[in-house]
């Protein structure tokens, strides 16, 4: 079993965050919905964008 010296606490995208992971993963501006929906990562838009 591996012990890790360092705990790390993810949280989700604000809105502003999202708007900008948004326009990273497809190249477009992101639309106004985007900042209403809550508890998107990263992997969200990676996923989309495959």
């Amino acid at each position: 079993m591996r012990r890790f010296v360092f705990k790390l606490r993810l949280k989700p995208l604000g809105a502003e965050r999202a708007a900008v992971a948004f326009q990273r993963f497809s190249g477009r501006p992101a639309p106004a919905c985007v900042a209403t929906v809550e508890g998107l990562t990263p992997g969200d838009f990676a996923v989309v964008a495959r």
